[in-house]
C-alpha cells in the first residue's frame, strides 16, 4: 500500500490558499484576522445582505481616517488579537492579585493614611 504524499505549503488542507503568508507559513494570527472586511461587490455581490437600510455600501475607504496601501496586506507588528488580548489582560489582572495578596501578608497596608484612602481611593476606585 501507497503511503499518502507529503503536503507542503499552500498544498496542506489547513492552509488558507487566500491569504499570502508573512513567512513561510500562515500564523494564527493571520489566520483570524486577514481578509475579514468585507469589500463592496466582492462576497455579498447582490447587495442585500450587508447593505443598510440607507442603501450606501457597508464599508467605505473614505469612512476612516486611517490609510494603508493594501488593508488586506496589512499585519499589526504586535500581532494583538483578541484571544492573546484576553490573555495578556488576565495575566495582568493576575500580576496585581498576587501583589496585592503580598502586600497585605507583609502588613504594608497599615501604613496607608487611612483620610487619604477613605476620601480618595475609595471616592475615585471601584472595584
Amino acid at each position: 500500500m501507497n503511503a499518502p504524499a507529503k503536503t507542503t505549503g499552500a498544498e496542506s488542507a489547513r492552509d488558507f490558499t487566500f491569504i499570502k503568508p508573512a513567512k513561510r507559513r500562515v500564523t494564527e494570527y493571520e489566520a483570524v484576522t486577514l481578509r475579514q472586511q468585507w469589500e463592496t461587490g466582492g462576497f455579498d455581490k447582490g447587495g442585500h445582505f450587508l447593505t443598510p437600510a440607507d442603501g450606501r455600501a457597508p464599508w467605505r475607504a473614505e469612512s476612516t481616517a486611517l490609510v494603508h496601501p493594501d488593508w488586506f496586506a496589512f499585519r499589526d507588528p504586535a500581532q494583538l488579537w483578541q484571544r492573546p488580548y484576553v490573555r495578556m489582560q488576565a495575566e495582568q489582572e493576575r500580576a496585581i492579585e498576587r501583589m496585592t495578596e503580598d502586600t497585605a501578608a507583609a502588613g504594608a497596608f497599615a501604613d496607608i493614611d487611612r483620610a487619604w484612602l477613605d476620601h480618595f481611593v475609595a471616592g475615585h476606585y471601584r472595584v
